[in-house]
């Protein structure tokens, strides 16, 4: 055993006392090792003095107690720093926390995100990176991180869908560009301007750095302008009155600062303005928006203006008014006396009272002094015009009535339908119009002799065209020996629609036997004109074949041949002829084109005709529907030969060769051959 240990067994019981006590102190004071709180450091304090508060030790005690209690405060003042590191740390995050969340809620009150696309990135990173310090606070962060992200994430989805859909109307605007249709631009520009906005509009900024807004814009500006002048072109009187209504919106809005003692006159113009807007007429449809509402206002605040200064006006002259219209009643009873002198009298006492009554306003002054005027007028006007009234009224019955008479004499030289009505109207007045005097009887008589006159000229020219409608039924009955006829039918119906109006009691009988009579006249011009092409029908090869050589000797310069058959039945052969005879040595080109498709026609018509009566019966059905099918398939492109379907009878396949002109000179022989051959089995 060292020389200076000592054993438990052999210290004082007093200085393990102090031993005990030191050694708790010493403990308390580890145990309170990073407690900041005012207690913690108050205790601290005094666990101090106590401890220097307690007897002395020997030193090799001492050292070591105190060694042990320098270590505890030492622990304790370093949990003191950290515990201040800590607090400092913890605020700072909390402040960094509070930042970013009002960061994030600014950002919550913007309508687009993508623009502080950064700005919430970087918040989003601080709420990351100060977790632990504020759960309340770490929530709502969260909350509006995870909102906003979303927001930002919907919008970039939306941005790249604008981008696409900007790029799409690129291409619709290159195209509608290219293709110089400004109406349908016209009826697509709100919808093209809208996507283009839309799209813009969720892009935000991003939209001016694409290369296709550029060019959109430089499309839509250059769309605009040719609308503009295409617009000008089909409505310049709606954008010269637009022009006009600008003036008069201008004009308006200077009046709105008019002085109240110009406001009399500024309602005048006003009634004039808005008389002249309603003459102006409409404003292209763009326009009307920039016009109508500002019209509404302008007109509509003056208008308030103008009220407020003529009501007050108003009711001062409301008295004045109210005294006038009672003269007005005290003069209108007066009007129908027949007391000329005491009524006289009493009139120009009134008119007296009506001066010293004051001005009842302008409008209603005139008003009213008209009345009163109209009542005062009237008596005295009675009065004068009592002895002149039957002299003056006979003087004018005979005026009209003469001029009556004139009018009924000119009856003759107007129309038909004119005259008559004319007529009816001259009676009416006649009747209407009042007596002549000495003169009537002399006016009655002229009037009635000139309209007799006039009505027995009605039924000259009446039974003039019966006898003509009985002719033309006579003409009618004679006709149909001759195709020529044709021509006369048409010439007696026009005639006939021509004439002047039957009676009703023969209308309808007359018109019933000329439509009986037209009928069976085209029917026999028709049966003729089937007989000639029947009889003309065997002439049709030879006639073909010299018209084919007149049109090859033309093409090839040579002289023309002399043709000796006739023509005439085959209208489309003599009109190439005819033709050729006249065109000085050349050969039209419209002539060879038409060669051509009458080659191609007649070929076409001979199949049919030879389809027609080679097939088998039991075959013919099914080939029927296939070419009904193919005729409504081809429609119109589908020519002459594809319409006649394989249902046409072989006589109506005929008729139509013999109206086809003139074949093509190496191919004619071999197609006149297969005619002749089918011609022989009819």
């Amino acid at each position: 055993m060292p020389e200076n240990q000592i054993t438990p067994s052999s210290v004082p019981e007093k200085i393990k006392e102090l031993l005990h006590q030191r050694a708790a102190l010493c403990k308390e004071l580890n145990s309170l090792a990073g407690n900041d709180s005012d207690e913690a450091v108050a205790r601290a304090a005094a666990i101090a003095e106590e401890y220097n508060a307690l007897g002395s030790l020997p030193e090799e005690y001492a050292e070591i107690a105190d060694k042990d209690f320098a270590q505890a405060q030492k622990n304790f003042q370093n949990g003191l720093s950290e515990a201040a590191q800590a607090r400092e740390f913890m605020q700072a995050a909390r402040e960094k926390l509070t930042g970013a969340v009002a960061g994030l809620t600014e950002l919550a009150a913007l309508d687009q995100l993508l623009p502080k696309r950064k700005e919430l990135e970087s918040f989003c990173k601080e709420l990351r990176s100060v977790a632990g310090c504020d759960p309340a606070q770490e929530s709502l962060g969260a909350k509006l991180a995870e909102d906003l992200t979303a927001r930002l994430q919907a919008e970039i989805e939306r941005a790249e869908k604008a981008e696409t859909e900007l790029k799409k109307l690129l291409e619709e605007m290159t195209a509608l560009q290219a293709s110089g249709d400004i109406e349908l631009y016209r009826k697509q520009q709100k919808k093209l301007e809208k996507t283009r906005d839309s799209a813009m509009g969720a892009m935000g900024k991003a939209a001016s750095t694409l290369p296709e807004t550029a060019k959109l814009r430089e499309i839509f500006k250059a769309m605009n302008s040719a609308l503009a002048q295409h617009l000008q072109t089909l409505d310049l009187a709606r954008w010269e009155s637009y022009t006009l209504k600008l003036d008069l919106l201008r004009e308006l809005e200077d009046l709105q600062n008019t002085p109240d003692e110009n406001l009399a006159a500024a309602g005048k113009r006003l009634r004039e303005i808005r008389e002249r807007w309603k003459e102006l007429g409409a404003v292209p449809h763009e326009k009307q928006q920039e016009t109508g509402p500002k019209f509404y206002e302008f007109t509509t605040t003056l208008q308030h203006r103008i009220d407020a200064f003529f009501k007050a006006a108003r009711a001062e002259r409301s008295s004045a008014a109210e005294a006038k219209t009672k003269l007005c009643e005290a003069a209108e009873a007066l009007a129908d006396s027949t007391d000329y002198q005491a009524t006289a009298d009493k009139l120009k006492a009134l008119q007296q009272e009506w001066k010293a009554a004051g001005h009842a306003g302008k409008d209603q002054e005139q008003k009213l002094y008209a009345r009163f005027r109209a009542a005062c007028d009237k008596f005295f006007q009675a009065r004068n015009a009592w002895w002149e009234s039957r002299n003056a009224q006979r003087s004018a019955g005979e005026k009209v009535k003469r001029e009556l008479c004139e009018a009924a004499a000119g009856l003759g030289a107007m129309p038909r339908r004119d005259g008559v009505a004319k007529a009816k109207e001259l009676r009416a007045a006649f009747s209407a119009a009042p007596r002549a005097g000495k003169a009537e009887a002399e006016l009655q008589a002229l009037f009635n002799s000139r309209m007799d006159a006039f009505f027995q000229s009605l039924h000259e020219e009446n039974d003039q065209a019966m006898r003509r409608r009985n002719e033309i039924l006579a003409s009618l009955a004679a006709l149909g020996k001759d195709p020529a006829d044709e021509d006369q039918l048409r010439d007696l119906t026009s005639e006939w629609q021509t004439l002047p109006p039957m009676p009703r009691d023969n209308a309808s009988r007359m018109e019933a036997k000329f439509r009986s009579a037209e009928a069976a006249a085209g029917k026999q011009i028709q049966l003729a004109r089937q007989e000639r092409r029947k009889a003309s029908a065997p002439f049709f090869p030879a006639a073909m074949r010299e018209a084919v050589q007149f049109c090859a000797a033309a093409a090839a310069g040579e002289p023309l041949p002399e043709i000796t058959v006739d023509l005439t039945n085959f209208p489309r052969l003599a009109a190439a002829v005819t033709d050729l005879s006249a065109a000085a040595g050349e050969f039209p080109e419209a002539l060879q084109k038409a060669i051509k498709q009458n080659t191609r026609e007649f070929k076409k018509l001979l199949d049919i005709w030879e389809n027609a009566v080679t097939v088998q019966p039991e075959k013919q059905a099914a080939l029927d529907l296939a070419a009904e099918l193919t005729a409504a398939i081809a429609g119109n492109f589908g020519g002459a030969a594809v319409s006649a379907v394989a249902k046409d009878k072989p006589q109506d396949i005929q008729r139509k060769l013999l109206a086809i002109g003139v074949l093509d000179a190496e191919e004619a022989e071999a197609l006149i051959a297969r005619y002749e051959e089918l011609a022989s089995k009819l």
